[in-house]
């Protein structure tokens, strides 16, 4: 299976599960109760899937020509001049998109949703809860992101042997 085929449904679920994540410790932190962690869950998801999806197109693209490479080398067993900077720069690539989907779903999503909360009377201005929601949507933000960057190193690490490289 390749490289895309098995990453895209991480980057998926890394998403959601994040998401579901920042929302049940908002439930304890801003919510407090439940039909008010409710509202807006499925906008969450919603967004969590769309901008999966947006970054999931971006990626693919990124990887194509780290797929032909290894099919060509798979095939021919030759390895040329500019396959490892190809395979080295898209990889880099792959992890900037994923830092950036993280900090845009986690960071700016989680701010614009308790701004949002708090307009329109969900939950109470408190700044020290505010603060430690923001707070959590980053520290889950990093777990996702490093867990979905991890799992690509370990994808790659055939690739890697195949080039001969020791480290991304």
């Amino acid at each position: 299976m390749s490289i895309t085929k098995r990453f895209i449904p991480v980057v998926f679920l890394g998403g959601l599960v994040g998401t579901l994540t920042l929302r049940w410790l908002a439930l304890e932190f801003l919510y407090r109760l439940m039909p008010n962690f409710w509202t807006g869950i499925a906008s969450s998801i919603l967004a969590t899937i769309a901008l999966a999806g947006i970054i999931a197109i971006i990626i693919t693209t990124f990887i194509m020509p780290i797929e032909r490479i290894a099919k060509r080398i798979q095939q021919t067993g030759k390895v040329q001049d500019g396959d490892r900077e190809v395979v080295i720069t898209a990889y880099r690539k792959v992890c900037i998109a994923v830092v950036i989907q993280n900090v845009i779903g986690f960071i700016i999503g989680q701010l614009l949703v308790m701004v949002l909360d708090v307009k329109n009377g969900v939950v109470p201005y408190q700044l020290s809860r505010l603060v430690i929601i923001m707070i959590q949507a980053t520290c889950v933000g990093t777990i996702i992101a490093l867990y979905e960057i991890y799992y690509l190193d370990l994808l790659f690490a055939q690739l890697r042997n195949m080039l001969n490289i020791h480290s991304m």
